[in-house]
């Protein structure tokens, strides 16, 4: 199993990178574009990218508070609390740990209500969980949920609906290019980058 601090950072960097570059997956208005103009962008696609940008937004702001708090422990010694460092790295702790369980179940929200189905989780401690709520399971989803070809997580990357093969309402989604690389998704080793571009708007080849 993977090192939590490992996969956090990749979750991290990944996202945030596919949220500078137009919202998860690449914007609505590319894939429309692809796809074409008649295309009827479902509902429950647009309710999954809007879920997964305000868990990437809450969870920027949330990881810069705890990273606040990290850093007053260590730097501003007269605003530990009462039980000094110690009680300082615990409400440290906590925070970090809400706001990896607030991400988590902000990007499962919809899938879970849509289809049964848990993009990811990046928690692996029950004290991640605060108390009363149920731990899922930790680990990235590689299963093709919807059977079109494309991992469940990668189409969590992508912005795609891991829900339903035709994520844009009219062309299934291996039949889409999401890294405008000349290889449909489903036949492409790496969907989500395009290494002949990496400076491109995909930018996931980092």
């Amino acid at each position: 199993m993977k090192k939590l601090n490992a996969f956090v950072v990749c979750v991290v960097v990944a996202v945030a990178l596919v949220f500078a570059l137009g919202g998860c997956g690449g914007n609505v208005e590319n894939n429309t574009y692809l796809v074409g103009e008649d295309c009827q962008v479902p509902e429950s696609t647009l309710l999954m990218q809007k879920s997964w940008a305000e868990a990437d937004t809450y969870s920027r702001t949330c990881t810069a508070e705890a990273d606040r708090m990290w850093q007053n422990c260590y730097d501003h010694p007269e605003n530990w609390p009462t039980g000094g460092q110690e009680e300082c790295h615990n409400l440290a702790q906590k925070e970090s740990n809400y706001c990896a369980y607030y991400f988590a179940m902000r990007v499962n929200k919809f899938t879970i209500r849509e289809c049964g189905v848990v993009v990811f989780s990046n928690l692996t401690d029950p004290e991640m969980v605060p108390a009363g709520e149920q731990m899922p399971p930790w680990d990235v989803n590689d299963n093709d949920e919807d059977g079109d070809g494309i991992e469940t997580w990668w189409e969590y990357m992508m912005g795609y609906n891991p829900c339903t093969p035709q994520s844009f309402g009219c062309v299934d989604d291996a039949e889409l290019d999401y890294d405008v690389d000349g290889i449909a998704n489903g036949e492409d080793e790496f969907p989500l980058c395009n290494w002949d571009d990496p400076a491109g708007w995909q930018g996931d080849c980092i």
